[in-house]
């Protein structure tokens, strides 16, 4: 068995370790030469550091608020349910908020660790100076107060990187079958298709408004500014196009702008030829995460958000 079958199996099967999966990807990451790959199977072998921007699938999942309170004559209310809204406002979305940095390994054994005690969710605890002047049931006192996830929400975030994994080799075994076996530094896929197979598979729905700007859109390490048309043609090189295709988007760009600002004819009929461009030439990747990825870098170029 091959390196790219190997890592199929492994990740079609959900009972072998993601670590495991992914150290078999690392050797694939290096066999191809191709760094952002490398990156995202290192971060999830060891964790996302403070200053790493995390993948959408491993940020922002919204858990519920759980109060222990005690009442009048020594009565008590366990588990009770708690709106959100009476919380401070500055501390609201933070404290239902759960965003992963640890290691696959580090989750899973947090998965296996909650079925073992037979916990259906994760728990954070809030600290007590955000709830402790804040009267949650009339009458009560609050104990303890914490934020509960759905189990099924953190092995969703497992499923994503199995998933994912999986159809990059299976991408990646379409353009050459003996890719997993060649040597190092010998380029068995073109980088072109190797960064086209990454944005799609790995960094599709990581291309979002950088956090804390206005009108960036982000893949790996390329970015679309508004305005910024060298930047605009580079993100749609590294998806894979022509350089015909560029050239287009240039040429419709500069005759839409010299009419009006905005998405004009021209570049929504370029949009419009691309997409099935794209949509004939994919193998198994989704065809509209490469519209989304150009319709995006389009838009944000335009300024339109």
């Amino acid at each position: 068995m091959g390196l790219l079958q190997d890592i199929e199996a492994h990740a079609a099967d959900r009972d072998r370790p993601l670590a495991d999966l992914l150290r078999r990807c690392l050797i694939l990451a290096y066999r191809l030469g191709h760094a952002p790959f490398r990156a995202w199977v290192e971060r999830e072998l060891n964790g996302y550091p403070q200053e790493a921007e995390l993948p959408a699938y491993r940020y922002g999942l919204r858990g519920i608020l759980k109060a222990d309170l005690s009442g009048p004559m020594q009565s008590f209310v366990k588990n009770a349910n708690v709106p959100v809204t009476s919380i401070p406002e500055p501390y609201r979305e933070s404290i239902v908020r759960f965003d992963f940095r640890e290691s696959v390994a580090e989750l899973e054994d947090l998965v296996r660790a909650s079925r073992a005690e037979g916990n259906g969710s994760v728990m954070r605890h809030v600290p007590v100076e955000v709830y402790a002047n804040v009267t949650i049931y009339q009458g009560h006192s609050t104990m303890s107060l914490w934020a509960e996830l759905s189990l099924a929400a953190l092995v969703g975030v497992l499923d994503q990187v199995r998933n994912r994994a999986l159809l990059f080799a299976l991408e990646i075994e379409a353009e050459n079958p003996a890719a997993g076996e060649a040597a190092p530094g010998s380029n068995p896929v073109a980088e072109a298709r190797v960064a086209a197979i990454y944005h799609n598979v790995i960094a599709a729905d990581i291309v979002n408004l950088a956090q804390g700007s206005s009108g960036i859109v982000q893949a790996g390490e390329l970015s679309v500014v508004a305005g910024d048309l060298d930047g605009l043609l580079a993100f749609v090189r590294n998806l894979g196009l022509e350089e015909s295709d560029v050239s287009q988007l240039r040429e419709a760009l500069a005759k839409d702008q010299a009419v009006a600002p905005g998405l004009g004819e021209q570049t929504r009929d370029w949009l419009g030829r691309t997409t099935v461009k794209v949509a004939a030439s994919a193998s198994r990747i989704g065809e509209a995460a490469s519209a989304g990825l150009l319709a995006s870098a389009v838009a944000r170029y335009l300024g339109i958000h």
